[in-house]
């Protein structure tokens, strides 16, 4: 195995348990004991999609293989969040997840009506206010992208222009090109930074 499968299979890996693991930590203790609690995946995209939300389905995967009644939701639309995540917690699931920058305004506002339910996203916190019920995980892209602009702009042939191609037009996408570009900018002076 090349350095940059090992790479790829380590960063997959590292996704993969991240979701699954920071979700599970809301769960009170006694459900994750006895391998009872229910666990629903909300994501935006498909399972098939060879990334961000595969990778979420193989960590329910691995969670379904340990015991946990599993279900999971894709291609959920930013106008039906409500409605899919109010289903589940309606269904009795423990843990709701929601896979993408777009499930944190709307778990902001239904985690209140299910005390009983925990709620986790998979993107930063995009408000202040906190729920006992509701957690959040910024996985610090800005860092990655400052290193992945330096070091594209130090391996570039002509050293003149790197450039970034984000995910989507959101704010997670958007800090990570400003951090794309400024970190190449110290690493090559001159070196044009696109996204």
């Amino acid at each position: 195995m090349d350095n940059l499968s090992r790479m790829t299979l380590n960063r997959r890996l590292m996704l993969k348990g991240a979701g699954a693991g920071l979700g599970l930590a809301l769960c009170p203790s006694q459900i994750l004991a006895a391998n009872t609690a229910r666990i629903a995946l909300i994501m935006g995209g498909t399972i098939s999609d060879g990334g961000w939300n595969q990778l979420a389905f193989e960590g329910l995967g691995d969670l379904k293989a340990e015991g946990f009644d599993t279900a999971y939701v894709e291609n959920v639309t930013q106008a039906r969040i409500q409605e899919v995540a109010q289903g589940y917690a309606d269904d009795g699931y423990d843990l709701l997840i929601g896979h993408s920058y777009a499930f944190g305004s709307a778990f902001l506002e239904i985690a209140p009506d299910y005390p009983d339910q925990n709620f986790f996203v998979t993107t930063f916190a995009p408000d202040e206010q906190m729920l006992p019920n509701l957690q959040f995980v910024d996985f610090a892209y800005e860092g990655a992208a400052y290193a992945a602009g330096a070091l594209a702009a130090l391996i570039s042939d002509n050293r003149k222009a790197v450039g970034f191609v984000g995910g989507g037009d959101n704010p997670t996408q958007q800090a990570m090109n400003r951090a794309f570009v400024a970190g190449a900018a110290p690493a090559v002076p001159g070196i044009k930074g696109l996204g």
